[in-house]
């Protein structure tokens, strides 16, 4: 007899954006890069890209199914990306040699690691981090333990909250650099990440604290931290996990760490990055209760 399909308790969706966020989306970044067809007929709009050396033309129906697919143009997104001056180094470099080493420098940091290794900017690591883990706790969702459902939503909630402290530390060096010795100090001996993102908005930005806190993503980046501190801390004597509640904590990183990243850039004046795009637009986790 044919055992039953397992249920699997959350599911996550096939796409980072909806048809019509990705159409939207498409005009905003082909107008960033100034293609604009005549007469805004975007329909007949073609463009040329590079992708891995070979250069393809792409009509704005793909570059839209692209969008809806993965939230980003890479090949785009990457050009963009490469000008901006803490976040533009984006080498990754492997190996499986132990004759090479893998060595990397930003504002007078360096590193240097003995292969085989590899070495890449921190930020899209974590990001595809917490897209891995939360497609793996959705994955497992059917198995009647939830073991490694709850094991991958511990490992999304460390990559979600790590982001963030990347983030704001990438720009202590630079301001070393800058010879602002006082002020690289006060960022990075800040001991709890809420005054960190304060003492960053005002070395950063003109913008008022609450322009920060009054934002929906706050609030989900707050939950996220909570749940993330109970983890990390061993808060409490149990691991116990409602799959239902996992769903909703598990959509928390769009608004708490993609949206309030991309607002962090918006208030420096500044556009938004890949890793940002990556994890805003992360695939919506729902919960799917099973059927007697």
């Amino acid at each position: 007899m044919t055992p039953p399909p397992q249920h699997h308790f959350l599911t996550i969706s096939e796409f980072h954006l909806s048809p019509s966020d990705a159409k939207n989306a498409a005009m905003r970044l082909l107008k960033q890069i100034g293609q604009v067809p005549i007469a805004e007929k975007w329909e007949n709009l073609e463009i040329k890209l590079n992708r891995k050396g070979v250069e393809e033309i792409w009509p704005f129906g793909r570059i839209v199914k692209e969008l809806q697919s993965h939230g980003v143009i890479e090949s785009i997104q990457s050009l963009l990306d490469a000008s901006d001056k803490i976040f533009g180094w984006s080498i990754t470099m492997a190996t499986t040699s132990s004759a090479l080493d893998l060595t990397g420098n930003f504002y007078g940091t360096s590193v240097r690691k003995k292969g085989p290794g590899r070495l890449a900017p921190i930020e899209p690591e974590l990001a595809g981090d917490i897209l891995f883990f939360r497609t793996e706790a959705c994955q497992y969702s059917g198995e009647p333990d939830f073991a490694r459902t709850t094991r991958s939503f511990r490992a999304y909630l460390a990559a979600a909250i790590t982001l963030v402290e990347a983030f704001l530390n990438k720009h202590i060096p630079l301001q070393e650099a800058r010879g602002l010795q006082a002020e690289a100090k006060k960022l990075g001996s800040c001991y709890r990440l809420e005054e960190k993102i304060e003492v960053w908005v005002n070395q950063f930005t003109k913008a008022r604290w609450s322009e920060v806190t009054s934002k929906p993503s706050w609030t989900h980046f707050r939950q996220l931290q909570k749940l993330r501190n109970e983890m990390m801390h061993g808060a409490s004597a149990f691991s116990a996990y409602r799959i239902l509640d996992l769903a909703k904590e598990l959509n928390y990183v769009k608004l708490g760490v993609g949206e309030l990243l991309k607002h962090l850039r918006s208030l420096q004046g500044l556009p938004t990055l890949m890793f940002i795009e990556r994890v805003r637009t992360a695939p919506a986790v729902r919960f799917q209760p099973r059927i007697p």
